[in-house]
């Protein structure tokens, strides 16, 4: 196992980066994700899933801790719904969903299913499983509280850590053009769109950059490789239907252009 990608992912054992390297050297150059999968399928982030689970043994990695990725006592089905669950919300947050779309699914996650587990220490047995009730406001709030926090700690910062190792090995072993689509990247910036990761390269947040490409096209001005060239800030801010938080953000980002540019002239 190459040594620079061991510094890059120490927080994931040697001995599972070698089993990702061993897999991938002894013949088996199929790609997480294939630049023809179907991104808008929740199977395809499903099948993801179930590789890195194996690969990395999250039955051994991901079960312990206050906010586990995985329940450390499931039969095969409570295992595969848990993945189901994350894999929902990969495929939400990869496409673009807006997080009212992503909670939204996850109501109809939970609806499917029929109950909820979740912890009450005000009771003797503090893990409480109950029938799902969508009427109700204690299971709506904890629905609504779960997404957010698992998009941050969950998929963009623990699930992302086992896709770039796998992407990074991956292209060590196979290459660049036979890695397939770096899911990695997609989940850190929460779109598919090369302009959306482009203006968030810049500074935007994921809503505004979505703003942006949606209602002001006419002021952004990218290459053949999607590369942002121009942004015609002056008329973007003279648009009387911009949000507050995108005119924020516009605003904050040309001061701070201004800044590196006087920078630069000194």
């Amino acid at each position: 196992m190459p040594t620079d990608v061991l510094r890059r992912s120490p927080n994931i054992l040697p001995k599972y980066q070698d089993r990702v390297w061993n897999e991938l050297t002894a013949g088996s150059t199929v790609p997480l994700v294939a630049n023809d999968a179907g991104l808008s399928d929740v199977q395809t982030f499903l099948t993801v899933l179930r590789r890195l689970s194996t690969l990395y043994d999250w039955r051994t990695t991901e079960v312990s801790g206050t906010d586990p990725l995985m329940p450390r006592r499931a039969d095969s089905d409570g295992w595969d719904r848990r993945l189901y669950y994350w894999a929902l919300l990969m495929r939400g947050w990869v496409r673009g969903d807006p997080i009212s779309r992503v909670i939204s699914s996850s109501v109809a996650y939970y609806s499917q299913r029929g109950s909820i587990t979740y912890r009450d220490y005000s009771r003797e047995e503090s893990l409480v499983t109950e029938p799902f009730d969508r009427h109700s406001a204690k299971h709506i709030n904890l629905i609504i509280e779960w997404p957010l926090k698992d998009i941050e700690g969950g998929l963009r910062f623990r699930i992302m850590g086992y896709l770039q190792n796998f992407i990074d090995v991956s292209v060590m072993a196979l290459g660049r053009d036979a890695s397939g689509i770096n899911v990695a990247t997609l989940v850190k910036y929460g779109t598919t769109d090369q302009r959306a990761i482009q203006l968030q390269e810049v500074g935007f947040g994921r809503a505004v950059a979505t703003e942006l490409l949606a209602d002001h096209a006419d002021a952004l001005r990218f290459s053949d490789e999607d590369e942002l060239e121009e942004l015609d800030h002056e008329s973007v801010l003279a648009s009387t239907t911009l949000s507050d938080e995108a005119r924020a953000e516009v605003e904050n980002i040309m001061v701070k252009m201004d800044v590196e540019v006087e920078s630069a002239e000194r």
